[in-house]
């Protein structure tokens, strides 16, 4: 705005100097010079003013600085208006085409000057809202049309950019782009981006103990959880400045504290259940329940030992079913089909279909047992890729 009403005030002045210089006043005296032959004054008097080169350079200017739409984005009330200020706002700086003599290197500091102004009506925005109280629903909201505002900023300064590259090469000048753009928005984003991985990482951790867990020794578990987000309601969590990125981490370490502790007891628990447990195929069961809680480091490393002997189980279990399938339907297992009127054909491909079911279940207990991304796992990937290779050896079978 410091630019834009600069320049306009620069227009007003240099258009009155003119029409001062076209006045009665003005145009008597230089023709009484001009009369008296005092052509030196006169000459120089038009020369030295430089009017004309002013007057072009500021319209040239205000190409790109008049109606500049910054009231759009100072204005706005809601996320969405101020994706839409940010559009229409690099959609006008587009006018820099037309104004040539407009040193390009300012045009980035036009850029900066933006982002500090879209970082001030975000916050405004934002801090109204209450973030940390907000509904999931209203909070998932917020954080999509942020994420949506932050993209459209990204692609408008990218084509921005290339279009300055471009003129400056038509311009021929010596003037290098920068380096780096300052960017005062990018403290909120990473902030705003933070707030979001935490608030999600909670109400998943959340949602699984009230999933997993039921009442009993467990629900201090789920009060502990909910005693720890509470730390974080009173806290500013926009606040970017030194102090509240102080008062952020201070606030996210009392939390993983108190969450330390949660974990600490439901981990205890899994670890009894698991010891209570007198067959592989109870140990499932019990890893099947809890196996949403296994993204947390802490249970994931109580329960390894455990992970690493079923897995060893699974292994086992699925050997035997290749020696099996190795060994093919002839033999007890036609037999078997024979004695109860089941045609050879019908009675191979009910064959497969039983060992392709199997195979599934020994699948399913490798996820239970590693928990969600268990194809990732070490362990895990190696078993699907032998387990996918054999299915796909049974479903041949079986279309045969």
């Amino acid at each position: 705005m410091q630019e834009i009403n600069f320049w306009l005030g620069m227009e007003k002045v240099l258009n009155d100097v003119h029409t001062q210089l076209q006045g009665p006043p003005i145009q008597l005296t230089l023709n009484l010079l001009k009369g008296a032959r005092r052509f030196l004054a006169t000459m120089s008097f038009e020369s030295d003013t430089g009017l004309k080169p002013a007057m072009d350079k500021v319209a040239n200017f205000l190409q790109l600085l008049r109606d500049f739409p910054i009231n759009e984005l100072i204005v706005s009330n809601s996320i969405e208006q101020l994706t839409q200020a940010v559009r229409t706002i690099f959609q006008h700086m587009r006018r820099i085409r037309n104004a040539t003599q407009y040193p390009l290197m300012r045009a980035y500091n036009l850029v900066e000057a933006v982002s500090r102004d879209l970082s001030a009506q975000l916050l405004k925005i934002l801090a109204s809202q209450r973030l940390m109280q907000q509904a999931a629903e209203a909070f998932e909201a917020n954080m999509v049309a942020t994420t949506e505002l932050f993209r459209v900023w990204d692609d408008e300064v990218r084509q921005f950019k290339d279009l300055v590259r471009e003129l400056l090469r038509k311009r021929g000048t010596n003037e290098r782009p920068p380096l780096k753009i300052n960017l005062e928005h990018n403290h909120l984003q990473e902030r705003i981006v933070d707030l979001q991985k935490f608030r999600r990482q909670h109400m998943k951790l959340q949602e699984v103990i009230e999933k997993v867990l039921s009442e009993g020794k467990e629900s201090g578990a789920k009060a502990e959880v909910q005693s720890a987000y509470r730390l974080l309601e009173d806290v500013d969590v926009l606040d970017v400045t030194r102090r509240g990125v102080q008062e952020w981490d201070s606030a996210k370490k009392r939390y993983d504290e108190k969450i330390d502790h949660a974990e600490s007891e439901i981990t205890a628990h899994l670890r009894d259940r698991l010891g209570a447990a007198k067959t592989a195929t109870e140990m499932f069961r019990v890893f099947s329940r809890f196996n949403a809680l296994f993204v947390r480091p802490r249970i994931r490393g109580a329960i390894q030992e455990y992970q690493t002997s079923l897995i060893a189980q699974v292994k086992e279990d699925v050997q035997r079913l290749q020696e099996k399938f190795k060994e093919g339907y002839e033999g007890e297992v036609r037999k078997m089909s024979t004695l109860r009127d089941i045609p050879p054909t019908s009675g191979r491909i009910i064959w497969a279909n039983q060992l392709q079911r199997r195979l599934q279940v020994y699948m399913d207990r490798v996820m239970d047992v590693l928990g969600r991304g268990w194809d990732t796992h070490v362990d895990g990937q190696k078993l699907k890729q032998e387990g996918d290779a054999f299915a796909k050896k049974m479903r041949t079978v079986a279309d045969i």
